[in-house]
This record gives C-alpha cells, structure tokens and sequence, in this order.
C-alpha cells in the first residue's frame, strides 16, 4: 500500500491519497462493476480503523521499516479523525474495469477499479448514526449501493453541515429500475443512463434476452444456459446459444469485462463445440447438434460485442460494437449483417 500510493503525491495511506487528491491524478479506486461516469463514490472510514492500526503496530513492533511505521502512525490519526463516518465524496470519470495484480500490490478483494475525476473532502465528516436511518452498510462487504430516495435523504444531511460543491449539491437519485421494461419500449428503457444493471442476471432479463429474440432465426428457440461439448466432452456452460443466419452462436453476458484473456478463455470454450444441451426451457435436458464456429457475441453493461475466436478486434478494426445508448429496433438487424459478414470474410 506504502508503495502503490506514494505515487499519489507521496501520501501513505488510502485515506492520505483522497485527502490530498489534486485534478489531473490518475487515481483509480474500488468500485461496483455496474458504475458509470457522473455517479458519485462516498468514502466511509471504518469504525475499527483506530483499533487496527494499533493492532497492526504492536505485531511490526521493532521490525516495521521507519517508513512503514510512518504510515501506521498516520493511519491512526486518521482513524481517530474520521473512523465511523463519511468523510468525503468522489465522482467518477469512468466506467469500472477490472485490473489484475500480479505484483501483489492491492489490498482490496474487489479487482473492479474507477477513474476518479474529482474528490470533495468534507469539513464536516458524517457519523454514521446520522445517516444509518437511510442506509443500512453491507455487513463485511467493501460496497454498499446508495440508490432512489436513500441516496437524495444522505446528500441532504451532509448538505445540512457542509458547504457542497454543485456536482454533489445538485446530484439526484437516478431513473428508476427495470419494473416497466417490455417488448415495446426495451430499445428505450436500456438507452436511459440513469438506469443501472446491478448484476448480470438484470443485464440479460432486462436486454440480452430482449435482443435475443429480435436477432434470432425464424420459428428457432433461444437456448439457456447450455452445456457445450466438443469431441464428446464438455466444455463449458454458455449463457445462451441463438441461431443466426442458420449457424448457432454462443451468447455470453457480463456485467462489466473482466480481463480480456480471460475473456478470450471464456468465450472458446463455447466456440467449434458439435453439440450443446439447455438445462433451461422447452428443450431443457434435451441434445441439440449444429456445430457453433469462431462467432460469439458478449453483452455487457456497455455494449454488445461481436466476437470471432475469442477476439474484440481483426486486423486492428473493431469486429462490432453496439453502445447500449444507441440501442433501437435496428439494431438486431445491424448485429445480424455484422455477424454474416463476418463469417462470410473468415
């Protein structure tokens, strides 16, 4: 942590690294893989933070370097300024990814990162029990959402004893949910920011399978959560699996993209299988042979991609791209020409 954030201005800690965040820093900070620029990051300091600090002092008690047992000492004084309250709030600048660590530097479980844009410390940090009545804090989790009228009741009580900048100040709850998606108006529904998928099964209830329907073949069925085998072994559980252009084609939905080689390794295990099995729907449990080829399309939070072999591009161009806010009823059909000329040009 010493290592990571002395690159933030020299500070020590996490906490050091918002207190002292300038504009222009590259600072990436943990996030939910459903957030998206313009939200707003609220920082809680943990109320045992004091208590471990000085847990942690006493067990590197003659073998901390002088650098490390700086940093403990300024984490104890944070805690004892902040611990058990909301001491400052950031907006983010960007959609989260997610960032491996083969150096072992994070400390955080979360793997999924944001660009912060700006960060507003505070004078005035807020105690939990004066805003425990709105929120309820994920009990061992490092995220907590904020959403509707919980979020717009916490910005109101820091506005009650802070000075607030206008991006905080005037910041509002988003749109509401997913209740009122159907067939009719999905293409608008996903296209409004304001809406937010908070896991993957809301990205595929909510859209992919909208969008499945109106790309597939004529009178063929969309599969779920398919077994696919190749050589008489299975290779993985594809999320879906639609019939385009008479070839099956492997779908797969993300919240946000992990690593893209893990993705690649994903998505092959569905590529060239000879047969596939749904465990959901009409023909659960039942074989279906048609070989899938190298096409695959993944729909995330963002986008629908269109994939060959595991890849997002061919030759330095982007195989296919639809943001989900220019979703419309055509573009199925722009999926479906992507898809067969894609095939007909590999």
């Amino acid at each position: 942590m010493v290592e990571k954030n002395a690159e933030m201005g020299g500070a020590r800690t996490d906490v050091g690294v918002l207190l002292s965040f300038r504009e222009g820093h590259d600072l990436r900070w943990t996030a939910p893989r459903w957030i998206a620029p313009g939200d707003l990051l609220l920082s809680y300091h943990t109320s045992r933070g004091a208590a471990n600090a000085r847990r942690l002092e006493k067990a590197l008690l003659g073998v901390a370097s002088p650098v490390v047992r700086a940093a403990i000492s300024e984490g104890l004084e944070q805690a004892k300024r902040f611990e058990g309250t909301i001491f400052a709030v950031g907006e983010v600048g960007g959609g989260s990814e997610y960032e491996g660590d083969p150096a072992g530097r994070q400390h955080f479980e979360s793997r999924f990162f944001a660009p912060l844009e700006r960060v507003h410390v505070l004078p005035r940090s807020v105690p939990k029990a004066e805003f425990e009545q709105y929120v309820t804090l994920s009990p061992g989790g490092t995220l907590t959402p904020v959403l509707g009228t919980a979020f717009n009741a916490l910005r109101d009580r820091m506005a009650a004893t802070n000075p607030l900048p206008s991006w905080v100040a005037d910041a509002a709850a988003g749109a509401p949910g997913f209740h009122d998606v159907t067939r009719d108006n999905w293409h608008a529904v996903v296209r409004d920011p304001g809406r937010r998928f908070l896991d993957e099964g809301q990205v595929r209830a909510y859209w992919a399978d909208y969008l499945l329907d109106e790309l597939r073949d004529a009178r063929t069925l969309v599969h779920a959560e398919c077994d696919c085998y190749r050589k008489g072994l299975r290779t993985g559980i594809a999320d879906c699996v639609v019939c385009v252009g008479g070839t099956w084609t492997p779908v797969e939905t993300k919240l946000a993209l992990p690593d893209l080689g893990q993705m690649r390794t994903q998505l092959r295990k569905y590529l060239h299988v000879s047969e596939f099995t749904p465990r959901m729907g009409r023909h659960a449990g039942r074989v279906v042979r048609g070989p899938t080829d190298g096409v695959a399309i993944l729909v995330d939070q963002a986008a629908v991609h269109v994939t060959l072999d595991g890849e997002f591009g061919l030759r330095g161009k982007v195989l296919g791209c639809w943001p989900r806010t220019e979703m419309n009823r055509g573009t199925a059909r722009e999926v479906r020409t992507a898809v067969a000329g894609l095939r007909e040009r590999n």
